[in-house]
């Protein structure tokens, strides 16, 4: 089980590294980079498809697209000066207080 959570984690370096390196596509004029993208894509869904199989969905999504948002959210900060308004700031808020609330207090289980 916790190799599951070790690959989800991966996964969702693999998608925040697939979001911003997207951001900087030309449409189709950077053709390697479209590639690195693509694959990244599959990476992040090969890992998550494999995280499925021994962790409960519903948390292990709830986990990764959360923290995935949160860590997008900060990175575009970092290298795109994408400050979030005060209503991005509350909504990103309430999405880790449920990844938490998710990842600590729930009794899913794998079937």
């Amino acid at each position: 089980m916790k190799l599951g959570w070790f690959i989800l984690f991966l996964s969702m370096l693999a998608d925040v590294a697939a979001s911003l390196m997207a951001k900087q596509l030309d449409g189709l004029r950077r053709p390697f980079r479209m590639a690195a993208v693509i694959g990244l894509y599959a990476l992040t869904m090969g890992l998550f498809t494999y995280c499925m199989k021994v962790l409960p969905i519903g948390p292990a999504f709830a986990i990764w697209s959360g923290v995935g948002m949160v860590l997008i959210s900060v990175l575009s900060m970092v290298f795109y000066r994408q400050i979030p308004d005060g209503p991005a700031i509350v909504g990103m808020s309430l999405i880790v207080l449920g990844t938490v609330v998710l990842s600590t207090m729930s009794k899913m289980q794998v079937h």
